[in-house]
């Protein structure tokens, strides 16, 4: 979170602007972009999924303003409306989700 200005957003926080619904155990943390970070125009920010599933689980991700997710590792648009239906498959795994307020963000392949 060396982000100066980021907001760093746990599950338990109240009113999140995150909501993330799963039919196993996902507990979820996001950082609120600042609005003068480097990031490109439209990010929103970034929610890292946990699952705890034994045998992997879906969820259901949503973020006030965000019009589609982006995921970390394969930079493919996820879900659309603000809403994405993510696979956390097998055993205890992770996702990173950038969410974009314009669904034309293009992210900077990864380590540029």
């Amino acid at each position: 979170y060396e982000i100066p200005g980021a907001t760093v957003i746990n599950y338990w926080s109240p009113a999140p602007p995150v909501t993330v619904k799963a039919a196993k155990d996902v507990p979820w943390i996001a950082v609120v972009t600042p609005l003068d970070s480097k990031a490109p125009k439209g990010v929103l920010g970034i929610v890292l999924l946990q699952s705890y599933a034994p045998n992997g689980t879906k969820a259901t991700v949503s973020w006030d303003g965000a019009k589609a997710f982006i995921d970390q590792r394969t930079r493919q648009r996820v879900g659309t409306g603000g809403n994405a239906v993510v696979d956390l498959p097998g055993k205890y795994a992770t996702r990173l989700l950038w969410a974009v307020s314009d669904t034309s963000v293009k992210l900077p392949a990864q380590g540029k």
